[in-house]
C-alpha cells in the first residue's frame, strides 16, 4: 500500500516517510520541553506583573501637564552630607543577605514585652526581623496565648528592601544600612515587590555574607562581601503578603494580624509622617489591640517606637508625663538593653556608654525628635 501510494505520488517511500519521522520527533521533543515552556510562561507572567507595577502611576502623581511642568520647574538640587559629622543619611548600594545568620537563628529574637514594665505597662512588644515560623511561634506563645488581643498590628519599621525567600527573611543590605534613603513608601513597596517577583521568576538568587569594614575615612559601617552562595527560590514574598489579614494563634484562640509599614532610616530619627502614622494608629486601635514593632536588628528603630508608643499610652492614663530620661530607662531595662540617650543611660545600677563615632550626630537628632514629641504631648 505504501508503494502504491508512493507510486501514485511519484515519490520514493523515504520521501513521504521522512515527514512522518519529523512529526514524531517534534512530538517527542515537545513532551520533553513542556516543563520548560510552562516555566517560561510563568516567567513571562512574572515579567508582565513587573511591567504593570512599573507603569502604574502613583496615587499622588496624577494630574495635568501643567502641574507636571510646574513640578519640574521647582525641582532643586539637594546636597548630600557624606562627611563628618554625619548629620543625615544618604543613598548607597546593597547586597542581598540572609537577615538572621544560621549561627544566631536559635539564640535570640531580641524579643521584649512592654507588659513587664512597671508602672504603666502597655500592650506592645518588639523584636528583630524574624523568619516566618519565628514570627508565628514568638507572637503565638508570647502574645496571643497570654494576652488574647483581637488584633495585632505588625509594625514594620524597615526602610530597606526585604522579604521572605521561602520561609527565610532576606534583605538588600547597604553601607550603614542606608537602603532606600529618601524614597517614598509607595516607591519602596513597589520596588520591593518587583525585586522579589524577579527572583521568583529567575528561580535562584545569590546571597552574600558580609562583614563590617570601618576602614574608610569616616569609620562608618561599610559592608564588605566576604563570600556568597547560590540558593534556589521557589517563593519570594513581601512581609505584607505573608502576614496581612492572617491569623496567628491556636485553635483555641487566634488574633488577626494587620501589617503596617512605617519606613525609617536605620540609626536615624523618624520623620513627621512616621510620627503621625503612629499617633493615628494608636488613636484608632481598639483597647485590646497589640502592637509589635520590628526593624532589622531590633535595636535602634524598634526601641525608638516602643518608647514613642510608651509615651502615647502614658498620656492616655495620666496627665503628667515624666522626663525623657525616664522613658529611656524603661526601655533600657528591657532586653537587649538598648539606650537611646546619646550621652548614655544612668538607670540605678544599670549604666551604658555614650553613643560615639559617626552614629552620634544621628543619635542626638533622634533624641531631640523624641523630646519634641514628648513636649507636644505635654502641651496637648
Amino acid at each position: 500500500m505504501r508503494i502504491v501510494l508512493a507510486a501514485s505520488l511519484q515519490l520514493h517511500p523515504s520521501a513521504w516517510l521522512r515527514p512522518v519521522w519529523l512529526a514524531t520527533t517534534v512530538i517527542t521533543r515537545s513532551y520533553a520541553q513542556q516543563a520548560e515552556w510552562r516555566s517560561n510562561e510563568m516567567k513571562a507572567d512574572m515579567i508582565s506583573k513587573m511591567i504593570t507595577l512599573l507603569t502604574r502611576p502613583a496615587a499622588n502623581t496624577a494630574g495635568s501637564v501643567e502641574v507636571k511642568k510646574r513640578t519640574a520647574a521647582v525641582a532643586r538640587s539637594v546636597r548630600l552630607n557624606v562627611s563628618n559629622p554625619l548629620s543625615a543619611p544618604y543613598p548607597t548600594g546593597s547586597y542581598l543577605i540572609r537577615d538572621i545568620p544560621l549561627r544566631k537563628e536559635a539564640k535570640s529574637e531580641h524579643f521584649r514585652n512592654a507588659m513587664t514594665l512597671h508602672p504603666n505597662p502597655y500592650r506592645a512588644s518588639g523584636s528583630h526581623q524574624l523568619n516566618i515560623l519565628q514570627f508565628r511561634d514568638v507572637l503565638g506563645s508570647h502574645v496571643v496565648a497570654k494576652y488574647r488581643p483581637s488584633i495585632i498590628y505588625l509594625v514594620d519599621l524597615r526602610q530597606e528592601t526585604h522579604g521572605f525567600l521561602g520561609d527565610i527573611a532576606h534583605s538588600w543590605y547597604a553601607d550603614n544600612d542606608f537602603g532606600n534613603v529618601g524614597q517614598s513608601l509607595d516607591w519602596i513597596a513597589n520596588e520591593e515587590k518587583i525585586r522579589l517577583l524577579f527572583l521568583e521568576a529567575l528561580t535562584k538568587a545569590r546571597v552574600f555574607n558580609i562583614a563590617a569594614d570601618p576602614s574608610d575615612n569616616r569609620a562608618q559601617q561599610r559592608m564588605t562581601p566576604t563570600s556568597y552562595h547560590d540558593i534556589a527560590v521557589r517563593t519570594a514574598r513581601t512581609e505584607e503578603q505573608v502576614f496581612d489579614d492572617r491569623k496567628i494563634g491556636s485553635r483555641a484562640f487566634s488574633s488577626i494580624v494587620q501589617y503596617v509599614r512605617i519606613p525609617v532610616t536605620d540609626h536615624c530619627a523618624p520623620d513627621q509622617d512616621a510620627l503621625k502614622t503612629l499617633k493615628d494608629l494608636a488613636t484608632e486601635a481598639p483597647s485590646d489591640a497589640w502592637f509589635h514593632f520590628h526593624c532589622h536588628g531590633g535595636d535602634g528603630r524598634t526601641t525608638t517606637f516602643l518608647m514613642l508608643y510608651d509615651m502615647l499610652c502614658w498620656k492616655k492614663s495620666s496627665k503628667t508625663l515624666p522626663e525623657l530620661d525616664v522613658f529611656a530607662c524603661r526601655q533600657f531595662g528591657l532586653p537587649p538593653r538598648y539606650c537611646l540617650n546619646p550621652d548614655g543611660c544612668r538607670c540605678g545600677k544599670q549604666k551604658s556608654q555614650p553613643i560615639g563615632g559617626w552614629k552620634r550626630p544621628l543619635a542626638i537628632k533622634r533624641w531631640n525628635v523624641l523630646e519634641n514629641f514628648r513636649k507636644r504631648l505635654v502641651g496637648s
